[in-house]
C-alpha cells in the first residue's frame, strides 16, 4: 500500500513537472516578464529601508519599595550564602590537611615499629 502512495505521488510530480514544462514553453516570454517582475519586488523589498521610530526620553520605571526590599534581601541572601559556601571550603581543606598529617604519622610510626622488629 505504501508502495503504490509513493508510484501515485511520484506520477503526479512528473505530471505537475510536464504541465510546468508545457506552460514554460508555450508561454515562454510571459514567464520571463513575471519572473524578472519577481524578482524585481524580492529586490526591492529586501534593499528597503526600514524605518524606525525614536523613543523619546525613556522614563525609567519606578521601583516601589517593596521591589527594594526584595532586592536588598535577595543580595545580601545571596552574599551570607556565598560567604557560608566559602567557609564550608575553608573547614573541607583544613580537615583534608589534619587527615593526611594523620596519615603521614601513621606511616611514620608503621615505619618505625617496622624498623624496631628488624632491628631486634
Amino acid at each position: 500500500m505504501e508502495n503504490q502512495n509513493n508510484d501515485d505521488l511520484e506520477e503526479q510530480c512528473e505530471d505537475t513537472v510536464y504541465k510546468i514544462c508545457c506552460t514554460r514553453e508555450h508561454y515562454s516570454a510571459r514567464c520571463a516578464k513575471y519572473f524578472e517582475k519577481y524578482l524585481g519586488l524580492v529586490t526591492k523589498k529586501q534593499t528597503a529601508k526600514v524605518q524606525v521610530n525614536l523613543v523619546s526620553d525613556f522614563v525609567q520605571p519606578a521601583i516601589t519599595e517593596r521591589q527594594q526590599k526584595l532586592y536588598h534581601d535577595f543580595i545580601s541572601e545571596s552574599k551570607t550564602h556565598q560567604s557560608k559556601k566559602k567557609d564550608d571550603a575553608r573547614e573541607i581543606l583544613t580537615r583534608i590537611k589534619e587527615l593526611k598529617s594523620i596519615l603521614n604519622q601513621i606511616e611514620r610510626s608503621k615505619k618505625s615499629e617496622f624498623q624496631q622488629l628488624l632491628m631486634d
